[in-house]
């Protein structure tokens, strides 16, 4: 149904299947994208988020190799910031709390 079968296998037989679990794999990383970008709306908006993921809408998209460095290059960059913004802020925090305990 996502069409991943038409780029597997080879030119002069019938498509196969995939080696690798596409939709079993993407659409949990495309949730915790989701998740990770409502927490940022919800610290600036104070307002949740609901996110809805469809196993078929994520696997319908990869099929392009450009797609996945795409993909990579996106949470190596956002995630790993969103995950240093939590650190710093809950470093910045304790280090308050530890201070505020001093005086």
């Amino acid at each position: 149904m996502s069409g991943i079968a038409s780029v597997t296998g080879y030119p002069d037989r019938p498509p196969t299947r995939c080696g690798a679990a596409i939709s079993d794999t993407v659409a949990p990383l495309f949730a915790v994208i989701g998740i990770l970008a409502a927490l940022r709306q919800r610290e600036q908006s104070g307002a949740g988020e609901w996110v809805d993921i469809a196993m078929l809408d994520t696997s319908a998209e990869p099929k392009a190799s450009s797609t996945w460095e795409r993909l990579e290059d996106f949470v190596r960059e956002h995630v790993q910031r969103f995950i240093q913004a939590l650190l710093e802020e809950e470093v910045t925090e304790l280090l308050s709390a530890v201070y505020a305990g001093a005086q």
